[in-house]
């Protein structure tokens, strides 16, 4: 699979991810009447769930953005911004938050919603580049030794 491929898809991982997660989620407790988890496993879907929620509509325009840019771009340019993504993802996700907080007149609730989420972004995000290095890894062609 070419390597644009792979970070086209990746790109859209953090909206992927949560909506099967959900979707499963809602189909085994509600539809199978499988008990909810308990403990930790709760907690990491929970966030995954949230995640999507919460984050899935801002990163709707970064992922427009970055899949529209790849366009054309060397391996190298395109793995310098996927490195970043995650603080572009921070900077995007506190913008909305601050334009929701002077829209409703709320910017002490929307400045914790943005404190809350960047504690969320950023670890959950570099989780993300790592499962984008890892498909490049896995399913692209190797890179031809001593080209740049």
């Amino acid at each position: 699979m070419a390597p644009n491929h792979i970070y086209r898809f990746s790109i859209w991982l953090p909206l992927i991810v949560p909506a099967l997660v959900m979707l499963i989620w809602n189909v085994l407790i509600t539809g199978l009447g499988v008990p909810k988890p308990s403990g930790v496993f709760d907690i990491v879907l929970e966030v995954l769930a949230y995640s999507g929620i919460y984050g899935g509509p801002p990163y709707i325009l970064l992922a427009a953005w970055a899949t529209w840019w790849i366009r054309g771009r060397s391996e190298p340019d395109i793995r310098r911004v996927m490195f970043l993504a995650p603080l572009l993802m921070v900077a995007v996700f506190g913008a909305i938050c601050l334009v929701m907080g002077a829209f409703a007149d709320r910017m002490r609730v929307w400045l914790s919603v943005a404190a809350l989420g960047i504690c969320i972004i950023i670890p959950l995000g570099y989780i993300y580049v790592a499962l984008a290095v890892s498909l490049r890894r896995w399913l692209g062609p190797r890179p031809i030794e001593g080209a740049t």
